[in-house]
């Protein structure tokens, strides 16, 4: 789905205008695929967008539908992908000073809920390379996730995790 790898471009560039421009005129037909791999990204651009332009709850009501469109499907990589970017979504808007710490908690709520579907269900075996960037790319999120909801990572043990992802 090109048009989502290009919202979420124009917004990793600041150009949150043209991200939603593009998101908002293809979201519907993302979704209306009902498949993860098209309205997964989607949903993440424009969550992106949403959070450029201003508006937290927009991102996080974005978060939300994917969630909720994602169900309690069992699959890994996308969702992986979509807990990495998403907390990266509430890291951005846990800095912004305009934002209502109650929303960041809710998107996090969400995001944990589907790192504790995804560590149900996490399959051991797989093809090493993509099991070492899957478990990097989550591992990364749950620490930063656990920062987000207040919880202090000792400075040893995030070191140790990283490295630990980094050896995978």
């Amino acid at each position: 789905n090109a048009s989502s790898y290009l919202g979420l471009v124009l917004g990793f560039r600041g150009r949150y205008h043209e991200a939603a421009d593009i998101t908002d005129r293809f979201r519907e037909v993302a979704v209306g695929i009902n498949d993860l791999q098209a309205y997964g990204m989607m949903l993440l651009a424009s969550a992106h967008a949403a959070r450029g332009r201003g508006d937290p709850d927009g991102a996080i009501d974005h978060l939300e539908r994917g969630l909720r469109l994602r169900g309690d499907t069992v699959e890994h990589d996308i969702s992986t992908v979509y807990l990495f970017e998403g907390t990266d979504i509430l890291n951005w808007l846990s800095r912004g000073t305009d934002v209502d710490p109650a929303t960041v908690e809710r998107g996090v709520a969400l995001l944990r809920g589907l790192a504790e579907q995804l560590d149900a269900t996490a399959p051991s075996i797989g093809l090493p390379p993509v099991l070492a960037v899957r478990n990097a790319l989550g591992g990364a999120a749950r620490l930063h996730l656990r920062l987000l909801g207040g919880e202090t990572v000792d400075r040893d043990e995030l070191h140790q995790a990283m490295a630990c992802h980094a050896d995978g």
